[in-house]
Parts: C-alpha cells; sequence; structure tokens
C-alpha cells in the first residue's frame, strides 16, 4: 500500500482475496471499528490510505508504507492493536535509539503498552515482562534483534513467535546507508 488515497490494483487484489478468505470478516465494520478507535484515541480521523494499511496489517499481510515525514505512517501499524483484544506483540526494529524512546512515548500516549529494549534498558525485570507479553509493541535495534542475546533468544521462542502480531522496519528507506556504514547491524534487515 502506499500513501496515495486510492492503492496500486494489485494491492486493493491481494486485499481484497484476504478479505473473502476470512471467515466471518467484514471490512466495512473493520474499518469502522479501526476508524473509530483511531479518532477516540488519537483525536485523528485516519486516511483511507491508512486504513488500507491497517485493514492490511490486521488481516496479516504484508505492508509497505512510503510517505513523508509527519504524514502518519505509523498509525496503521497502531490502530489494530487498538482494536486487537489479545496479547498480540509487535515489534518495531529502528536504527536509533532515539526514535525509540520517541515512539514508546507516543504509543504510550495512544493508550498502548509501549517498550524500549536497548543495550540501556535491557534488564531481568524487562526480560521477564517482554516472556509475559506485557507489552504490545517493543521498539528496539537491529543489533539487539540479530545479535545473539537473551533477547535474540526471546525472539525465537514458539510463544513469542505465536503471539507475534507483525514485525516493523521503521526508516527502511536509511538501510542502503547506513546499513553498510554506519549501522551495520541494520543492513541485515534486507537479508
Amino acid at each position: 500500500m502506499s500513501n496515495e488515497d486510492t492503492p496500486s490494483d494489485h494491492s486493493r487484489e491481494v486485499l481484497s482475496s484476504k478479505r473473502a478468505q476470512t471467515a466471518n470478516y467484514s471490512s466495512e465494520d473493520t474499518r469502522k471499528l479501526l476508524s473509530k478507535t483511531c479518532e477516540d484515541r488519537t483525536g485523528h480521523t485516519p486516511h483511507p490510505w491508512q486504513l488500507d494499511c491497517a485493514e492490511a496489517f490486521f488481516l496479516g499481510l504484508d505492508c509497505t508504507v512510503i510517505a513523508g515525514t509527519g504524514a502518519g505512517k505509523t498509525l496503521p501499524f497502531a490502530m489494530p492493536t487498538m482494536v486487537r483484544q489479545d496479547r498480540q506483540v509487535t515489534l518495531v526494529i529502528s536504527p536509533l535509539n532515539a526514535l525509540e524512546y520517541d515512539q514508546a512515548r507516543r504509543f504510550k500516549e495512544m493508550g498502548l503498552s509501549a517498550t524500549v529494549v536497548n543495550g540501556d534498558t535491557y534488564t531481568a525485570k524487562l526480560h521477564q515482562e517482554l516472556e509475559n507479553l506485557e507489552h504490545q509493541f517493543i521498539f528496539t535495534s537491529p543489533e539487539m534483534a540479530f545479535s545473539p542475546s537473551l533477547f535474540n533468544s526471546l525472539l525465537t521462542t514458539r510463544t513469542f513467535q505465536e503471539n507475534l502480531a507483525g514485525a516493523i522496519v521503521d526508516e527502511a528507506h536509511c538501510i542502503p546507508d547506513w546499513g553498510s556504514t554506519f549501522r551495520p547491524a541494520y543492513g541485515q534487515v534486507e537479508g
């Protein structure tokens, strides 16, 4: 999906097919719920492209969001969590600790449970919270996600995998430039 009000023909076909394959699913009801919940929690009415992406993510489809700074790229993956009743977790890979902290703060303001996992924050207490699926969003660095560690081991457990709503790569446009020099671990995201 893109940030245009009208998704590409292929995107429209994929979303339509997934809607049809999902038993007892109403796209209209889901979109109304996503929109109302977003308005209640954030004060913003989502754009059609945000609803398209949120619905795709809600249905388990891969999604690419390309939009300018401040356009609202985070809402598409926040909205499904706002309406879920389960303990699903969304993992967000971010290239900078400052972005992790900022996004976690913004998600908490939306009433979502979010935490930052990096070398400065990782403790036995946080590890236990993550094992107990106490956070809906985990903002982390590529080093924490991909390097052998206690956190990396947790990400590969069956319980975590079964409760993973999705993985988001934030600032993916930086991977070609940063992945080879500034943040080599970020380059692993491409692989």
